[in-house]
């Protein structure tokens, strides 16, 4: 949600109003704006939903500065070990149980985006000689880069950076102004965005929605 106006009137009226958003089957809402939580909050309390600071994620909103900076990136050198890739329904379970913040009820969402969304994958040998993936990256359902995360093995690396690299210059062709959202307090993910030419915006909350 966002709306450019100071008060939040016309946001707030509009979600008050609207019939187009099915409330029963919310999880959450991505990347809500400081200035826009308590608007947010009261809309759910009314709606029937919990208002706690304990179901909000505090986040910073990362963003590529200049639109034709992400679409003529100057791209790393993948190394001779490593093949970059995409991901798709096969990596379902894998990409599941590596991501910390996973629930069960976020597996058809994260189908949705291995089958329709842009990702990159980093690919290398394991010590048998198999193929294995250490980093990964997608196009969120919001839209922004999510679901990063790199196998514990294989941190310290520069996987991560790699892949970042590589689906901020994938989304820039297709027409996408890079963003994404590191958890307040992680200076790694937050240093990885800036290294990669990522400014921030400003800062963000997940909030889940509980009943009442």
């Amino acid at each position: 949600m966002y709306s450019p106006e100071k008060d939040g009137g016309k946001l707030k009226k509009a979600l008050m109003k609207t019939k187009h958003i099915r409330w029963e089957s919310l999880r959450q809402f991505c990347g809500v704006l400081d200035k826009h939580v308590p608007l947010c909050m009261e809309v759910l309390r009314v709606k029937g939903f919990q208002s706690s600071d304990k179901i909000r994620l505090n986040c910073n909103m990362h963003y590529v500065p200049k639109y034709e900076f992400s679409a003529s990136l100057d791209l790393p050198t993948i190394p001779y070990d490593v093949r970059i890739g995409s991901l798709d329904l096969r990596h379902l379970d894998y990409v599941c149980e590596n991501w910390p913040l996973y629930t069960p009820d976020y597996r058809p969402v994260v189908a949705a985006m291995l089958d329709l969304n842009p990702s990159v994958g980093i690919f290398v040998r394991n010590d048998d000689g198999e193929e294995e993936l250490a980093s990964m990256v997608l196009q969120s359902e919001y839209g922004g880069l999510g679901l990063l995360q790199t196998i514990p093995k294989y941190r310290e690396r520069g996987y991560a950076a790699l892949a970042v690299a590589y689906l901020t210059e994938i989304m820039g062709r297709l027409g996408y102004r890079t963003h994404g959202h590191t958890k307040m307090g992680n200076l790694r993910a937050q240093h990885l965005f800036e290294r990669s030419g990522f400014k921030i915006a400003d800062q963000t909350n997940w909030i889940t929605l509980k009943n009442l």
